[in-house]
């Protein structure tokens, strides 16, 4: 592949991506979350602390509860997920088990003995 193709596809993508970021508020927000400036969108929704653990066949985004914009996370990937979608059968939907909020500052006492 030359350079210049390689370029033009690199472009697509990005157009692509900044079309996604730009349609983003309407598709998945409400309330005040919707007029969030685009400059704001960054670094409130993709610098959230989340681990993505695997559990039983099944991967789970875990957000921290300590970040002041998890529900507006957790409840716009919920809406994203209710989206129609022609390659997903219509009675899909995004159960809430798989989107928790986690409090890092508890744990639960070890069961190991000392």
């Amino acid at each position: 592949m030359h350079d210049a193709a390689q370029n033009q596809i690199w472009l697509e993508i990005v157009q692509i991506a900044l079309d996604l970021l730009a349609r983003l508020p309407m598709l998945a927000f409400t309330g005040k979350a919707r007029r969030w400036e685009p400059k704001k969108l960054p670094l409130r929704l993709f610098s959230a602390a989340a681990q993505l653990v695997t559990t039983a066949r099944r991967r789970r985004l875990r957000f921290t509860c300590h970040w002041p914009w998890t529900d507006v996370i957790t409840s716009a990937i919920q809406r994203l997920a209710a989206l129609p979608n022609p390659g997903r059968p219509a009675a899909f939907t995004v159960p809430a088990s798989l989107i928790n909020h986690r409090n890092r500052g508890t744990r639960r006492p070890s069961s190991r003995p000392s």
